[in-house]
Order: structure tokens, then C-alpha cells, then sequence
């Protein structure tokens, strides 16, 4: 037993697995991860983009409990944007239901060849006696970023229950490459 593993351990190093089994493959971290709901009671829709195609998988657990005790499997389609490269990219969406209302969820989505950073969200409350605390905003700000960085920290502390975006989410590159995500299609 103990030369089996030798010879496994020296067939690692010695260069008999290549490159190409030993790196995850570039371009399938996952990219603009996105929270939002789905309309469906005790749900969320997560979706983010990578370069490359992978898995679509979020984990996720209840917040201040053991993290990423549950898992789902979701779907990935092909967007090419508008632009004279004609730049491919692959949208995951991944679908979490059974949400218990209320409770606070910590996830993070991706696959195996790469992860995102964790992320927290609250499930919807129904409870009758919920108010809750709405920002509306129509502008990333990326290049006057006062906004976005206000509703970053603001939803940090715990001021807003729900966040809506009206309008589309717009990336320039250089004026020539324009991707749009249409709201419906995230």
C-alpha cells in the first residue's frame, strides 16, 4: 500500500499529469454575481456570468449556522454581446427555493473550478406585520460611484430590506465593445 502511493506521489510531481489536469481551466470564475427574486414564494434567483463555460452550482446555508448545508444545481446560457468582438459569455442562474421567510442565508456560487466570495441575503418575510425598507436606484455610478458605494454600505447595516434597479445594466469598453443586460434577462 504505502509503495502504491509513493508511486502516485512521484507520478504527481514528475510531470506525468499535465498542466491541463492540474489548473481549473481560465476564465470560469464566476463574474457581476446577482441576487434577485424570483417572484416564486420562498425563493431567490442568483445569476452571474463567467468566460467560459462550467457548472452552474450555488451552496448555501443558514446565517450563524454551519456554512453551505444545502446545494443547487441551476442552468447556464450563451450571451454574445453587440459589439464589433462579438464577445461570448456564459449567464448561470441558479434557482434557491424552500426558503425558510425571514431567515438570513449565507451562499456563494460557482463550481469547482472556481468560487465566487460569500454573500448573505434574507428571505422574503410574509409576515403580516413586516414593513419593509425599499431603496430605488437607476444608476451604477461607475464613474461617479457615489451611489453605488452609499447602497453598498447603507445595505451593510441593515438599512434596506430590498433594493430595485430600474433601467439596464450597461458596460462600456472603450466605446466599442457595449454589453447590455437587459433587467428581464437577469
Amino acid at each position: 500500500m504505502k509503495m502504491t502511493s509513493l508511486r502516485l506521489l512521484l507520478w504527481c510531481f514528475s510531470g506525468v499529469i499535465t498542466r491541463n489536469h492540474c489548473l481549473p481551466p481560465i476564465g470560469t470564475q464566476p463574474e457581476q454575481v446577482h441576487i434577485s427574486y424570483p417572484g416564486l414564494k420562498n425563493s431567490m434567483l442568483i445569476t452571474w456570468s463567467s468566460a467560459n463555460e462550467t457548472e452552474s452550482v450555488v451552496e448555501y446555508g443558514v446565517w450563524g449556522g454551519k456554512l453551505f448545508t444545502h446545494s443547487a444545481k441551476g442552468t447556464e446560457s450563451v450571451f454574445v454581446n453587440e459589439g464589433v468582438e462579438q464577445r461570448v459569455m456564459f449567464i448561470h442562474r441558479v434557482l434557491l427555493s424552500n426558503l425558510t421567510p425571514g431567515a438570513s442565508y449565507v451562499y456563494h456560487c460557482g463550481s469547482s473550478f472556481g468560487w465566487s466570495d460569500i454573500f448573505f441575503f434574507s428571505a422574503l418575510n410574509e409576515s403580516v406585520f413586516f414593513s419593509p425598507r425599499f431603496a430605488l436606484f437607476g444608476d451604477l455610478g461607475n464613474e461617479n460611484p457615489q451611489s453605488l458605494s452609499r447602497l453598498q454600505k447603507d445595505t451593510q447595516m441593515g438599512m434596506y430590506d430590498i433594493i430595485l434597479h430600474i433601467g439596464k445594466m450597461l458596460c462600456l469598453r472603450n466605446g466599442v465593445n457595449m454589453i447590455i443586460f437587459p433587467a428581464m434577462d437577469w
